[in-house]
């Protein structure tokens, strides 16, 4: 198995079924190219402000891709062929990344495989990042996981509308009301 940096070249190759994916990064390469080589300064306010929201847009659906392939590595354990313990550990090593940005990454990949509605609003670019992450951290929790999926419709309508500290305020507040009820027990008497 090669190892590199994504996009050098043959990284992603692999026969004829690597032939699309190198094409499809090649042209994505070619395009941040073409925005990276904009003058910023000679743009007005309009411009820098639509290239500003348009960023946003691509940069999650960007992210969509990078959840759906960890995703897919952690369905089909491809983490195992690189030796590596799960795809969290994987992702966290080929991409260099903290641990904490790659158990994120991992729990929203596994909240989007059971949220296809909220996967499909973050390929599409209308969900922001942080605001699958705080999902996944929320799915991550098996009391309320069932609950989700009735609700997809109006977590991706939060995500749209409201701030971010709006949106936390609102999901957080949805999961202290949707856990179940926990009876405390005294602890056990010893009669010893």
């Amino acid at each position: 198995m090669e190892h590199g940096i994504p996009g050098e070249a043959g990284v992603l190759a692999c026969g004829s079924q690597g032939e699309p994916v190198d094409a499809a990064v090649a042209a994505a390469e070619g395009a941040l190219d073409q925005l990276q080589a904009v003058d910023l300064d000679a743009l007005d306010a309009d411009r820098v402000r639509h290239l500003l929201e348009q960023g946003e847009v691509l940069a999650r659906r960007l992210a969509a891709v990078q959840t759906a392939v960890l995703d897919t590595v952690d369905r089909r354990s491809l983490y195992h062929t690189d030796g590596h313990f799960s795809a969290r550990v994987m992702v966290r090593h080929v991409g260099r990344l903290h641990g904490g940005r790659a158990s994120a990454r991992m729990k929203a990949a596994r909240a989007l495989r059971d949220l296809p509605e909220l996967a499909a609003a973050f390929a599409a670019g209308r969900v922001g990042v942080d605001q699958v992450e705080l999902l996944g951290k929320v799915h991550a929790n098996p009391r309320v996981r069932d609950a989700m999926r009735g609700r997809e419709a109006r977590f991706i309508e939060w995500a749209q509308r409201r701030s971010y500290r709006a949106f936390e305020t609102s999901v957080r507040s949805w999961e202290r009301r949707s856990v179940p009820s926990m009876a405390i027990k005294p602890p056990p008497v010893s009669y010893t």
